[in-house]
């Protein structure tokens, strides 16, 4: 198990913010997200006020993501696609000012634009959609 404490914080960029996640335009969800970037590993917290944690995504270099739910939380299946090149888009996405990438085979899109310090993403899959921003710290 990695904790954010737990990487070298000599290259480490922090990001907060906000995700809205909107399941075939009926149910929306709100959360707040952290993001810490190192250089071979990230990790994206995905909290709720007075719940806590509810997912924790550590996408280290070269390895395939880890998604921890909390405690009460469900699973879920990553597609083999996504899992290969989240880590790559996650750098891509903070380190260029416009990213796009998609896979019409699995119906996946994920994009992303940076506005000063401000980054806005977008990921749809199936019936989700994810959206929202992070802020540098």
């Amino acid at each position: 198990m990695v904790s954010c404490a737990s990487i070298n914080n000599s290259s480490l960029i922090e990001y907060s913010g906000k995700l809205l996640i909107d399941q075939n335009g009926k149910e929306q969800f709100s959360f707040n997200i952290h993001v810490a970037i190192n250089r071979n590993t990230s990790i994206i917290q995905i909290k709720k006020p007075l719940f806590g944690n509810v997912l924790k995504i550590i996408a280290a270099k070269d390895k395939d993501l880890t998604l921890i739910p909390s405690e009460n939380g469900q699973s879920y299946a990553v597609p083999d696609y996504v899992n290969t090149n989240f880590k790559y888009w996650l750098d891509r996405c903070l380190l260029e000012k416009v990213y796009e990438a998609d896979n019409p085979e699995d119906a996946f899109y994920f994009s992303c634009y940076r506005e000063k310090n401000r980054t806005n993403f977008l990921i749809a899959y199936e019936e989700f959609e994810l959206k929202g921003f992070i802020v540098s710290k």
